[in-house]
């Protein structure tokens, strides 16, 4: 989206724990001649199994309506790990009492992994929503409308989720939530090294100044870059570059505020297109949106992408 005598885009995908490869985001981006490098911020691991199994169990046994909330697909694997210490009678139970109007996912793709996983509905109206602000919204209207006896809603979170969810909802009338931590995520200790290494690469091949956006998907990986930027500010200061910071929702855009980060664009939704979307109308605007700049070994102050 630049001629050869402007800057030089490269977008940074902080996503997930792995490559793989055949990744839909670069697909689209590429489709829209984006320069995309995919990077995984973020370690991760299982934990909890055994016990979101026992309070599936002890759920059953109060024969009381149940929702799940489903914030990634691998909340929904964590479930069917769950699921699958239980015999047959009891997993009959559990899709007896589970209503699929309340089963909460975020984004088409973790409603996909839903009912591939596990032969069950969603709303999918809520899948719609496309971040954790959303459904909150989506699931508090949602109650308040529809219940009419005590209602309780599985919570199965990472560690580093913060509380708006379960703090939001315990508001709602006739609705208890239970939640659990199910999985630890840890950001990569060699983060930095592994994007000044690939701006480095990049930076061999163009003569231009480089401007490089990072693209977050999850307030974990914005956390993570906000802990290792000034390692990626020194490894890169003998480059001329400009940095950028969007975000994939607008919970993950709250975390890009709270980190001292300014929002160069957000993308509305959890999907390839909706990103591109967001791409292109920020590199379209001419509003002079700067910032932080590399420049001669030096880091440039602009108008206020960090304070």
């Amino acid at each position: 989206m630049t001629d050869d005598q402007g800057p030089h885009w490269i977008h940074i995908l902080l996503k997930g724990e792995e490559k793989h490869d055949r990744d839909v985001y670069v697909e689209e981006l590429e489709r829209s001649s984006l320069s995309t490098i995919v990077i995984p911020p973020l370690e991760f691991k299982y934990k909890n199994i055994e016990e979101l199994n026992k309070l599936f169990i002890r759920l059953i046994d109060s024969n009381k309506r149940l929702g799940i909330i489903i914030t990634s697909p691998r909340v929904v694997e964590a479930v069917a790990r769950a699921v699958s210490l239980m015999n047959e009678d009891l997993h009959l139970k559990l899709n007896y009492l589970l209503d699929s109007d309340l089963i909460f996912p975020i984004g088409s793709k973790t409603a996909e992994e839903w009912r591939k996983k596990t032969s069950l509905g969603c709303n999918h109206n809520a899948a719609r929503t496309g971040d954790g602000l959303g459904l909150v919204d989506f699931i508090r209207g949602f109650c308040d409308r529809t219940l009419q006896e005590e209602t309780i809603l599985i919570y199965p979170r990472g560690n580093l989720a913060n509380r708006r969810i379960e703090d939001e909802l315990r508001r709602v009338k006739n609705l208890h939530v239970e939640t659990i931590e199910i999985y630890e995520t840890s950001v990569r200790p060699n983060l930095a090294d592994m994007v000044t290494t690939e701006l480095k690469n990049v930076a061999k091949s163009t003569p231009r100044v480089m401007n490089v956006n990072f693209v977050c998907f999850s307030p974990s990986g914005v956390y993570g870059l906000r802990r290792h930027f000034d390692d990626i500010i020194e490894g890169c200061k003998q480059s001329d570059m400009e940095f950028f910071f969007s975000s994939i929702g607008a919970t993950t855009k709250v975390a890009l505020i709270e980190s001292k980060f300014r929002v160069w664009s957000t993308a509305c939704k959890p999907s390839p297109r909706s990103l591109v979307s967001s791409l292109l109308g920020a590199l379209n605007w001419s509003g002079g949106h700067k910032g932080v700049r590399i420049s001669s070994g030096k880091v440039i102050p602009t108008d206020g992408s960090l304070s």
